[in-house]
């Protein structure tokens, strides 16, 4: 598989290859930026645009201002995260029209945010219909667009509504699918990782008498809990110092590996890894005793190792995986919604075990609106309670003080439940919808003809201790 540098630079190759005389800006001042001007060959690249950079030159190259572009460019490339394209685009918008606006896949950014802008409700379920292939499908959006043109699915005053109408289609397809791979599996027992598994828990639980079905255990763990309990060795204490964290080194052994210390100075120059294997010997030793405290655990929930055991992750970059496989001393298959590998990825090239509903990448491979956007459907799905930090000598888990209030959860537990009972009444097992067609109907908030009050939009925060990552992708201009 391609890196996420690999793939960047061969999908502009080909996106633009017939466009090389033409006269082309770059927009954003970040890593990828530079590698694609280190990369490109043959292309008329007159320069970097990044309206929020404050000097006048980059890596070697005029910063052009507004005018600039207006007078000498034909087109401006947005090298951004497709997560952040929406933001990045409200910057340049005001960019007159002869301006093509792109992506790098070449997607006319201005032509699909004024779909969004100016579309009718009729117009945007018009193109909804080419996505309903099966009968089920086609239940599906029947009632989707029964709530948006005849009830009032536009508009949209609480968390029950949202979820009910928008998400749970979505939601129970994924469901639906995550079941079926169980099936397949034959596995004994079915790990649900506390937070992000809670409502595939509770959905599983209306299950309880289909006797192809496995036991499903709510596994009270996190990628802190797990990371440091897999912790044997100093090369063990590298792989997990080196995966993301975006806050500052004061706080990083405490949110990491769970140890207080008081730093030097100098030390707060050092890199992650660096500090961390300053201090790999208490590391070492927090984590001897977590992973005695967290066998306790097993032992306690009657997991057993010999047993097939299947896991479930919403998405990730693979941490919990291969630090249970760790404890475990086997390979676990794992089922995913949708399989991160970049650069900050463990084992990121690894393809035995993992299981993807949407595929895998880098997120700059991301195509769907539930791929781009998954720390919204990560705020909609984890549990209402904090972050395991750790599991105590009794096996009995200690839980981190949450931070952002979950009061909304129960409501979205309430529609989803209700959903699912709506929509599944005398079926054994809910049935997979097409992917593309859920996802754009989600996407559909997006829209200027829906409207979402704002207090909906403020609920749905992500607090992650582990990359120190707190987040809500409306307030913060990734969703419109």
């Amino acid at each position: 598989m391609m890196t996420e540098s690999e793939y960047i630079v061969d999908t502009f190759q080909k996106a633009f290859g017939k466009d090389r005389s033409k006269r082309i800006c770059l927009y954003g001042t970040g890593r990828f930026t530079k590698l694609l001007l280190e990369r490109l060959e043959g292309f008329h690249i007159v320069g970097v645009a990044d309206f929020g950079y404050e000097k006048n030159t980059w890596e070697g190259y005029r910063i052009l201002s507004k005018e600039d572009l207006e007078e000498w460019i034909d087109i401006l490339v947005l090298i951004a995260n497709p997560a952040n394209i929406h933001l990045v685009y409200k910057k340049v918008k005001q960019l007159p029209e002869k301006i093509k606006i792109y992506t790098i896949e070449k997607r006319d950014v201005r032509e699909e945010e004024q779909f969004h802008e100016q579309a009718t409700l009729q117009e945007a379920a018009e193109c909804l219909k080419q996505y309903a292939i099966s009968e089920e499908d086609k239940l599906v959006l029947e009632r989707f667009l029964g709530k948006l043109l005849y009830d009032t699915g536009c508009e949209i005053h609480d968390v029950y509504s949202f979820i009910n109408i928008f998400v749970a289609p979505w939601l129970l397809s994924y469901f639906a699918w995550f079941l079926n791979r169980v099936r397949e599996s034959k596995a004994e027992i079915v790990l649900l990782p506390s937070r992000d598994g809670y409502l595939f828990y509770r959905l599983f639980g209306l299950l309880q008498d289909c006797e192809s079905l496995p036991k499903a255990i709510y596994f009270y763990t996190s990628r802190r809990c797990i990371a440091v309990a897999s912790i044997e060795n100093e090369q063990d204490v590298e792989v997990i110092a080196g995966q993301l964290y975006k806050g500052n080194k004061r706080t990083f052994l405490e949110e990491r590996f769970g140890i207080k210390v008081s730093l030097k100075e100098e030390e707060l120059l050092l890199d992650n890894v660096e500090l961390a294997l300053r201090y790999k010997e208490k590391i070492l030793e927090k984590a001897r005793m977590e992973r005695a405290c967290l066998e306790t655990y097993l032992l306690k929930e009657g997991i057993d190792k010999s047993k097939n055991i299947l896991l479930f992750d919403f998405v990730g970059r693979g941490t919990i995986q291969y630090c249970l496989e760790k404890i475990m001393g086997r390979s676990l298959d794992c089922l995913y919604y949708f399989r991160v590998r970049d650069e900050g990825s463990i084992e990121r090239e690894r393809t035995n075990g993992v299981i993807s509903y949407s595929g895998e990448g880098s997120l700059y491979m991301t195509k769907l609106f539930t791929q781009r956007n998954q720390v919204l459907f990560e705020a909609i799905v984890t549990a209402p309670h904090g972050m395991v930090e750790r599991i105590g000598k009794d096996g009995n888990p200690f839980f981190r003080r949450e931070k952002i209030d979950k009061s909304y959860f129960a409501e979205v537990e309430k529609a989803c439940m209700d959903y699912y009972k709506e929509m599944c009444l005398g079926k054994i097992l809910p049935e997979e919808i097409n992917l593309e067609l859920v996802d754009r109907m989600v996407e559909l908030i997006e829209y200027d003809c829906i409207f979402i009050d704002e207090k909906v939009k403020r609920y749905f925060t992500v607090d992650d201790p582990y990359q120190n990552m707190h987040t809500n992708p409306f307030m913060e201009g990734f969703i419109k």
